[in-house]
């Protein structure tokens, strides 16, 4: 077998051997953290009840989110924990969520535990949905505090599994990671090449709680909870105001000065539907992704080859000597299909696999482009002003001159 190997060029000493070579370990690797978090990883629906049930505050920023209200209304009626109180954030809309608010905190179910409010003006320094969630907290008075996004899908204990992953592994933040609900092809093909296979085959999630190192925390600002107590120790949203990828940020400074954080799997608890058509998986993950790559011009190659390495060499190896490499993209088909069972990815989802390879790079290029020219914005919104231009502060500092 080996003396076949070297006669077909397997180890040959050339470019397209070496690059092939690393891709075959790298999967490899993939593929055994893949295992690792399917049999480890903390799951929302396996905690016990909690013992106690300290006072929840669920907290939900909405700007221009009257489509999804309805949806999250339907669900926080369903909602069980028995010592609940419901907030929610009209952040400066313009499309009637505010009064599609209205009518959720009227319903029956909801009413005397629900309440909504307008938010105030965006001080300067802030990002919106950090000043939202700022504002939540601040008006709230839960000792456990949920940050819970309006096109999220709560199942009925969604809260109360919440506040047992808190209690079970003794930290002050938990994140729950949904089920993403994938419409359109533009969410097939994107959502699980950038978001599942960078947590579930890098990320050693039942080792988050237990080694509490800054570059293991991950948050999802879809569904983060906090004890007050560790809220309160991180610098809440004002810590972070400034931050584009604020849930990171968070579940990072949870991890060293908030009492540690837990990520549970919580596809039988919690679904999102984070975008619906291709327009709004360009815009949304073009927002942040630059970011979420590192945020640093010099990272962005290092990313572009490594996401090179995984998700087009191998089909590329392939197509080229498919009897030779075609191993690099079994393991990397293994990745997608254990990872799609344990994140309730629909198993159709991976035909997507090809077109999230393309469009991936073409998404970082938008948000790196973005980022450099102070154009990142989401719903109407700049999220990197940049500073004032040279020629302007120095007109300013004649004008002042002169009088």
């Amino acid at each position: 077998m080996i003396a076949a190997l070297l006669h077909a060029g397997f180890f040959a000493a050339n470019l397209e051997s070496v690059a092939a070579t690393a891709s075959l370990c790298i999967l490899a690797g993939m593929v055994c953290m893949v295992v690792f978090n399917t049999l480890t990883a903390p799951r929302a629906g396996g905690q016990k009840s909690p013992t106690v049930f300290p006072k929840v505050s669920l907290l939900v920023p909405a700007r221009n989110e009257a489509h999804n209200v309805p949806i999250l209304a339907a669900h926080f009626e369903k909602l069980e924990y028995p010592n609940l109180e419901i907030i929610l954030l009209d952040d400066a809309s313009d499309d009637g969520t505010g009064a599609a608010l209205g009518d959720l905190v009227n319903l029956p179910a909801l009413r005397g535990r629900a309440r909504s409010l307008r938010g105030a003006e965006l001080p300067t320094g802030w990002l919106g949905k950090n000043w939202a969630c700022h504002q939540l907290a601040q008006t709230s008075s839960g000792d456990v505090l949920i940050f819970c996004d309006a096109d999220a899908r709560p199942g009925p204990q969604a809260v109360t599994r919440t506040v047992a992953l808190l209690e079970h592994y003794g930290v002050g933040c938990a994140t729950l990671m949904p089920r993403q609900v994938l419409g359109s092809w533009a969410e097939r093909a994107v959502i699980p090449v950038l978001l599942h296979i960078s947590l579930f085959c890098f990320l050693p999630i039942a080792l988050v709680p237990r080694l509490r190192w800054k570059r293991l925390g991950v948050g999802n600002g879809q569904w983060l909870s906090f004890r007050r107590s560790a809220y309160a120790a991180v610098g809440g949203h004002a810590g972070v105001r400034d931050k584009v990828v604020e849930d990171i940020a968070l579940a990072q400074r949870a991890q060293t000065h908030g009492n540690g954080l837990v990520v549970g799997l919580a596809t039988d608890t919690l679904a999102v539907r984070m975008y619906r058509n291709f327009r709004e998986v360009w815009d949304g993950f073009g927002k942040n992704v630059f970011v979420l790559t590192g945020g640093t011009l010099w990272q962005t190659p290092f990313f572009g080859l490594f996401f090179a390495l995984i998700h087009i060499l191998p089909w590329l190896l392939f197509l080229l000597h498919p009897q030779l490499w075609g191993l690099p993209l079994a393991l990397l088909l293994v990745c997608r299909v254990l990872t799609a069972r344990a994140l309730g990815e629909p198993l159709g989802a991976i035909a997507g696999q090809v077109a999230g390879s393309i469009l991936v790079p073409l998404i970082v290029a938008r948000s790196l482009f973005d980022f450099r020219f102070h154009r990142l914005q989401w719903k109407g919104r700049i999220l990197n002003a940049g500073p004032p231009p040279v020629q302007s502060l120095a007109q300013n500092r004649a004008s002042k001159e002169s009088l």
